[in-house]
């Protein structure tokens, strides 16, 4: 885990009552980084496993009282070549620019959390987060 990036919650807020998120994508799939609960890669094969949100031990997914975490390491070797290069293509065009100058509406409208905190534009899943 790069040390400049924050996690987005600690894995003994995973235990608490208001911990609300069921489902959890990782797709930088770091095990222990910044989504503390994946504990370990899941396969193409069973992309999802689940982990006991009491013992925060892995388990099979959807299960209750668990988290479940998709966090597939080779995933973007999945994705069809001509996909990625479009994906690629797009993101060049319409935000490159932006990332080299800053300040642009668009990345701050996708911006979901900055400095540990959800941003206005996403702030209704404040209590979704459980935060």
């Amino acid at each position: 885990m790069g040390k400049n990036i924050p996690r987005l919650f600690e894995l003994e807020d995973v235990k608490k009552p208001s911990f609300k998120i069921q489902t959890i994508a990782d797709i930088t799939d770091d095990a222990g980084g910044s989504v503390p609960c994946n504990i370990g890669d899941a396969t193409i094969d069973n992309p999802v496993y689940g982990v006991n949100k009491s013992t925060l031990e892995k388990t099979l997914p959807y299960l209750e009282n668990s988290v479940d975490i998709m966090a597939v390491g080779n995933l973007p070797n999945e994705l069809p070549r001509d996909a990625s290069r479009y994906f690629g293509e797009q993101l060049i065009k319409f935000v490159l620019d932006d990332i080299r100058k800053g300040g642009s509406t668009t990345l701050d409208k996708a911006t979901i959390v900055k400095n540990g905190e959800l941003t206005s534009e996403y702030s209704y899943m404040t209590s979704y987060a459980g935060l």
